[in-house]
């Protein structure tokens, strides 16, 4: 999920906001995401003004859909890209066993 989500949030910084509300909106039909954004004031009174999304495990809520869409990219930053205490973002490598190490060979090697 996070290289995916890495991939959304870097595509979405290069787009303006019609085209980061279709990449959203394509992204929620293709994950199984949640987005509900507010009806017209003059179709239904009884309808909330609230817009919501869930995407990827990430809720976000807003008056607009460009204040949620945003609300959603800032907490869906901290998930993709943690920071630590120190100030940084460290990626640590997978650790590989000690075998299939290259710079470790075999008796046999």
């Amino acid at each position: 999920m996070t290289d995916r989500l890495q991939a959304l949030l870097t595509s979405l910084e290069c787009l303006g906001p019609d085209d980061q509300k279709d990449l959203i909106i394509n992204e929620v039909i293709e994950t199984g995401g949640v987005y509900c954004a507010p009806r017209p004031v003059d179709t239904d009174n009884w309808s909330s003004h609230l817009c919501e999304m869930r995407l990827h495990g990430i809720s976000a809520s807003g008056a607009t859909e460009e204040e949620t869409i945003r609300n959603w990219k800032k907490a869906a930053q901290q998930v993709a890209f943690p920071v630590e205490s120190d100030g940084f973002i460290t990626v640590h490598p997978p650790i590989a066993p000690l075998a299939a190490r290259p710079d470790r060979q075999t008796a046999s090697g």
